[in-house]
């Protein structure tokens, strides 16, 4: 399964599997689905995704909770965290 989403045109892409499009079917407004030979979904389209699935919240708690935001990168794990001017370093 891959998901993209592309910003410019603020559509989220969901494919199942790599299987040949047959048909595409749009169930809802800008809710498509794709469908192989066999009837089978093998991807969906989004449209206007950001505002209908609250991107933009799910990018954000993403950022800002996942425990790999929070572990320091190789470039800063070995430099040394600066004092508040007001308290005194230990020495």
């Amino acid at each position: 399964m891959k998901i993209t989403y592309d910003p410019d045109v603020d559509v989220l892409r969901i494919i199942f599997n790599e299987a040949q499009i047959e048909e595409s079917n749009e169930e809802k407004p800008g809710v498509i689905f794709d469908y192989d030979e066999n009837s089978n979904i093998v991807g969906l389209e989004i449209f206007h995704a950001f505002n209908k699935l609250f991107i933009n919240k799910i990018l954000s708690t993403m950022h800002t909770t996942s425990p790999l935001a929070r572990q320091p990168t190789s470039q800063t794990a070995n430099q040394p965290t600066s004092q508040p001017a007001n308290q005194p370093t230990s020495q």
